[in-house]
This record gives C-alpha cells, sequence and structure tokens, in this order.
C-alpha cells in the first residue's frame, strides 16, 4: 500500500529465477524493500535489476537508499545495476543525482533501459528472462509488465493501473497475473481497480492464477474476493507481506511460451 499501514509495506515484490544465471530482480523498489529482501535472505549483492512501472514515490521509494547502499566498498567490483522502467528514468536519475551528488554512486555503477515512448522499444533481456512492456491507465507513463522465462511459465504484474486493453494483453495466458485492487467495490478511484474490474481484467486475459495487491487501508475488513470471482473461476489470492509464491508453467511450447 502508499499508505503507512500495519501489517502492509509499500509495493514491491522480488522475483528470483532457478538456474546458473540466476540473479534478484526488484519490482517497484518501494521504501524498505532492500531491507525486507535482507530479512527474506536476499541479500543485496543478489540485486541485478530494478523493473519500475512508473514514478511515483510509493513505487520509487528506495532507490535512492539501494543507489546509496552499492556506493560501499563491499559492492566494488560487481556488475552495473540495471535499471529498467519507462521513458523519464534517465531524467529521474539525472535529477536525483541534482541532489545527492556523489552519494549515489559514479554514473557508470548502473545501466538505464527505457521502454515505449517514441523510440523506445517494448522489449528487454533480464538475465534469462524476457520482459515486455505495455502502456495502462495510470499516471503518465505507466507501463504494465509481462515477463517471460524461457522455456518457463508468463508472469503479469500490473503496476498501478485503471481498466484497460494494456494490462489485458500483458497477462494474455499468463501463469501467474499479479493485479492491482487498490479499492473494495463501490469506493472506485479513477486510476485504479476494484475486485470486479480486476476479476474482469483477469477473465479476459484467461490468467491461470492470481494474486491481488496494492491494497489501501479501505480494503481492510472488506470483501475483496467475493467481487472478484464473480468474474473470474480461477485461483486468486489476496497477497500478504513476505508471500512466497512458486510459479511453474503449463506445458509449455518450444519458444517457452504457454
Amino acid at each position: 500500500t502508499g499508505i503507512p499501514w500495519r501489517g502492509r509495506a509499500g509495493p514491491g515484490w522480488v522475483l528470483t529465477h532457478e538456474g546458473a544465471e540466476t540473479d534478484a530482480v526488484l519490482v517497484d523498489p518501494s521504501a524498505g524493500s532492500a531491507q525486507r529482501m535482507a530479512e527474506r535472505g536476499i541479500p543485496l549483492d543478489r540485486l541485478g535489476h530494478i523493473l519500475l512501472t512508473h514514478y511515483h514515490p510509493d513505487h520509487t521509494g528506495d532507490l535512492v537508499a539501494i543507489l546509496f547502499a552499492l556506493r560501499s566498498p563491499r559492492y566494488r567490483g560487481r556488475p552495473p545495476l540495471r535499471l529498467i522502467g519507462p521513458r523519464g528514468l534517465r531524467k529521474l536519475l539525472r535529477d536525483l543525482r541534482g541532489v545527492y551528488g556523489e552519494w549515489l554512486g559514479p554514473p557508470e555503477a548502473v545501466e538505464v533501459t527505457e521502454l515505449g515512448g517514441a523510440e523506445g522499444s517494448p522489449f528487454a533481456r533480464v538475465g534469462p528472462l524476457e520482459v515486455t512492456a505495455f502502456p495502462v491507465a495510470h499516471s503518465e507513463p505507466s507501463i504494465a509488465y509481462r515477463i517471460l522465462a524461457r522455456s518457463g511459465p508468463t508472469i503479469a504484474y500490473s503496476g498501478d493501473t485503471d481498466r484497460c486493453q494494456g494490462i489485458i494483453e500483458a497477462a494474455r495466458r499468463a501463469d501467474l497475473l499479479i493485479i492491482e485492487c487498490s479499492f473494495p467495490e463501490g469506493a472506485k478511484a479513477a486510476g485504479h481497480l476494484v475486485p470486479s474490474e480486476a476479476g474482469k481484467i483477469a477473465s479476459a486475459a484467461g490468467a491461470r492464477q492470481v494474486v491481488l495487491v496494492h491494497l489501501y487501508p479501505e480494503c481492510h475488513g472488506q470483501d475483496l474476493l467475493g467481487p472478484f470471482r464473480g468474474w473470474y473461476a480461477g485461483d486468486v489470492q489476496v497477497a500478504e507481506d513476505g508471500m512466497v509464491l512458486r510459479v511453474d508453467s503449463r506445458q509449455s511450447t518450444a519458444d517457452g511460451r504457454t
């Protein structure tokens, strides 16, 4: 959640991929993400990539802290941290360096890839993963991600979004859809989803499994699954901090797509 709330930290999750090329991918580095990673046995020196869906503070709050920490001599000699996000990421880093200067480390300590926009590619390679960006209806620019493991599962993540075709395309036949559900039924806010809307998206996309995330305090004590299941008959869970999911693909074709 983007509001301080006991028992729920900010948006953000970590993807690890089994195999020799494994590194940790942090998606939407909310404030305290690096500390929560460490508490769960994922040290910062495993972090190879950060994916950002948009540049609101609740989705970027630990970016400065991570860049500052990686400046420590203990991480000297590690490969550059690769940052991937929608257009505007280079400007964001320039602006942050204008404030913090050398405390964010040298520019060569990071590699930046912007996805989408007039000149940006929609695709990026993240270790053994292929990442595709889809524009979604939130602040401008905002993207959802479709993450494909070679000969393995497909994960879709909405970031923050309202109803739009982009999130349906990102989630098409995904093995796991991580989708925002910011407010309970009857409390619709522009740029975000309520359960029935998230359920319609999951159903239209044909997603195999769904996890509801980005829950504001208004969701506390409310029935989120009932309205969602009115539109989606598959497996759905409400996310909890520290939840760990293992994602296995359905029968995959030769190119890794399901």
